[in-house]
């Protein structure tokens, strides 16, 4: 199964987003910021196949994190995560209409589907909303 690294902030966002990815089966390394997942990535040749990054982040955005982790592990693939409205997601390097990005709030299904189309290579634009259970 592939391995994730899953960089959020918050503690209860991460915690819950990294329960709904071990659930589905994935391999889930955790950090609480960019510099504590370099140093991750740095220090372990974690067989990683994802990075999921939240965008705003204190001291490193999840767009300069996804550039260092991406030079140590080439061939990465990338999924942002982000509460935020599109002027900020803007002002941190991260376009609104990006395919590998995947606004708060959503359904653990909307998170496992998007994944599971990254890791596939066939990214597709999903912004979440709309009906769905088990919201983050």
């Amino acid at each position: 199964m592939s391995g994730i690294l899953l960089v959020e902030d918050d503690p209860k966002v991460r915690q819950l987003i990294g329960e709904m990815l071990r659930r589905r089966g994935y391999q889930v390394v955790e950090a609480g910021g960019g510099r504590e997942a370099v140093s991750l990535v740095e220090q372990d040749p974690l067989a990683l196949d994802l990075l999921v990054a939240d965008v705003v982040m204190p001291s490193m955005s999840g767009r300069e994190l996804a550039g260092i982790v991406s030079s140590l592990r080439p061939g990465i693939k990338v999924l942002y995560i982000s509460g935020y409205p599109d002027d900020q997601l803007r002002q941190h390097g991260v376009s609104p209409l990006e395919a590998n990005l995947l606004q708060k709030p959503f359904t653990q299904e909307e998170l496992i589907r998007k994944v599971e189309e990254l890791l596939r290579g066939e990214p597709k634009a999903l912004r979440a909303g709309g009906a769905g259970t088990h919201r983050l």
